[in-house]
């Protein structure tokens, strides 16, 4: 096996790959934006143009950036293991060193760091990019509104002379104006996509064989699903637009008009955003018992109920106190306390059941939407034998039924999981992004999700070194099919979008000053 040589970096390192090369080729020369699947060596080409950099600007730094503080501190790690630098010279900034010591720091050669951290210092004149050649975005998906990688970007391209900014990602969306803001903010010069199929990239990638699994949706939670849909019809009805057509996307989308509307001055539309803000809390009661079930349900009533007593919400107060959701709550008391489930959890334990029959020494990862059905699923599988379940879920925030995890211990529980102590890793979409989860033989998807940029991240997750297998669970006549088609046409548009892109001299080198103009 070839590996890359540099004076840089360590021998027997970086594995030598022909596209990796060709696309570093590209991101020498241009701010460049790489899409590569999951576990096909982002972090490794940033270490080849880092390393490059660092060699014919000796004078100059490097400054990667990264979402998270676990997300930093695994990127600093791999790059102490590739490089032939002092390790003092790779340094890890986060929020929990004092500004002033950050100050100090940001003058080693390689910096990681989360953005928001990056941005205040500018902010507060702590760090100045003019030192920096290369500036690295990780999981650059995110550099939507507000984030801060776009005011980073912004400030480098303005005082960085000549300098180099790589974006890197596994998915940035599917939208073509999404895309090309993105880059405009980024002053993204050439876009580089790689597909699993690729000819010079498919030796690298191990066969993923999805199963969809079908189950039927009980009569019992067909009869709570249709009262909360009469619901949605019946109010439906006094916004003309919504009398035919009240499915969750159409209703984010008059909410959106609406709120311009009210911008605008029209005072006459605050009933409509009124009404579609109380359509779109039951409508998540929908997609509650029809892809999670009868636990999932209650505790989103339960917090609606409490939500109205504190008189939190006009909307909340109006669904409550409707004779048919009263009902809906009732019925809903009743199937928990006859230990009624959505058939998923069934089909989930015989899954993994069989997995761990074929396969003693398997490691299996489940993704679910929601921290109450992580819970159930760890529950479910404390029943199976030879299955070790962990919950793997996000740190607390206002709202949630539970305390979360620390970062500390998502990164123990992880470690755990990657020594054997746990063999099934259940988790909320923390799972999908960024951390260095260990390898797995099989990866559950509890429901299909409608986001592309998931949807690849999750299957990113199984397949890395052995052959792996995927399964879907899915609702039939639910949303949970409407959800799998959406990202599955989704994630084509965004191959072909990007497709397209590459190769091309984009026009949006300037930033968002000259891709205005054009």
């Amino acid at each position: 096996m070839p590996y890359i040589e540099h004076p840089l970096i360590k021998g027997n390192a970086i594995e030598s790959r022909v596209y990796q090369e060709k696309i570093l080729a590209t991101a020498i020369t241009k701010n460049t934006l790489v899409v590569l699947p999951t576990g096909l060596g982002k972090t490794a080409l940033s270490a080849m143009l880092v390393a490059h950099t660092l060699q014919n600007k000796p004078d100059k730094r490097v400054l990667f950036l990264a979402p998270t503080r676990p997300l930093v501190m695994q990127h600093k790690k791999s790059f102490e293991k590739f490089f032939n630098i002092p390790e003092n010279e790779i340094e890890a900034i986060t929020g929990f060193i004092d500004p002033m010591d950050r100050e100090f720091l940001y003058r080693k050669k390689i910096i990681f760091a989360t953005p928001q951290v990056v941005k205040n210092d500018i902010a507060n004149d702590f760090l100045d990019m003019e030192k920096f050649s290369l500036l690295v975005f990780d999981e650059v998906h995110r550099a939507r509104g507000a984030y801060a990688y776009t005011e980073i970007a912004q400030e480098f391209l303005k005082i960085s002379k000549n300098g180099r900014i790589l974006a890197l990602t596994a998915s940035p969306g599917s939208s073509k104006e999404k895309i090309n803001q993105m880059c405009a903010e980024l002053g993204i010069e050439a876009v580089e996509i790689r597909l699993e199929t690729d000819e010079d990239v498919a030796p690298y990638v191990k066969e993923k064989n999805v199963e969809w699994v079908f189950v039927e949706l009980p009569e019992e939670l067909g009869e709570v699903r249709d009262m909360l849909k009469n619901y949605i019809e019946k109010r439906a009805k006094k916004i003309d637009t919504l009398s035919v057509n009240a499915t969750k996307g159409r209703l984010i989308e008059l909410q959106r008009q609406m709120q311009d509307r009210i911008r605008k001055g029209d005072k006459s539309a605050f009933f409509a955003v009124s009404l579609i803000a109380e359509l779109l809390k039951v409508e998540h009661a929908v997609e509650m018992i029809e892809s999670q079930g009868v636990l999932a349900l209650s505790n989103y009533l339960k917090k609606m109920s409490a939500d109205a007593s504190e008189d939190k919400s006009r909307a909340v107060k109006r669904i409550m106190a409707d004779q048919e959701i009263k009902l809906c709550v009732q019925k809903t008391e009743e199937l928990l306390e006859k230990g009624v489930e959505h058939p998923k959890i069934k089909e989930l334990i015989k899954i993994v059941a069989e997995v761990f029959d074929d396969n003693k020494e398997a490691k299996i990862i489940i993704f679910s939407n929601y921290r109450n059905t992580v819970s159930q699923i760890v529950r479910a599988l404390k029943t199976v034998s030879d299955a070790r379940p962990v919950a793997f879920i996000g740190q607390a925030t206002k709202g949630d039924y539970d305390e979360g995890l620390t970062q500390t211990e998502q990164m123990k529980r992880l470690q755990l999981f990657r020594e054997g102590y746990y063999n099934c890793l259940i988790g909320t979409s923390i799972s999908e992004e960024g951390l260095d989860i260990p390898a797995v033989d099989v990866a559950i998807f509890y429901e299909p999700i409608a986001s592309e940029i998931r949807s690849i991240q999750r299957r990113g997750r199984v397949g890395r070194s052995v052959k792996g297998k995927i399964f879907v669970l899915i609702a039939k006549n639910t949303r949970d099919e409407a959800y799998y088609w959406s990202s599955h046409h989704k994630e084509r548009r965004m191959k072909s979008i990007l497709t397209k892109m590459q190769g091309r001299e984009l026009k949006f080198g300037g930033g968002l000053e000259k891709w205005a103009k054009n």
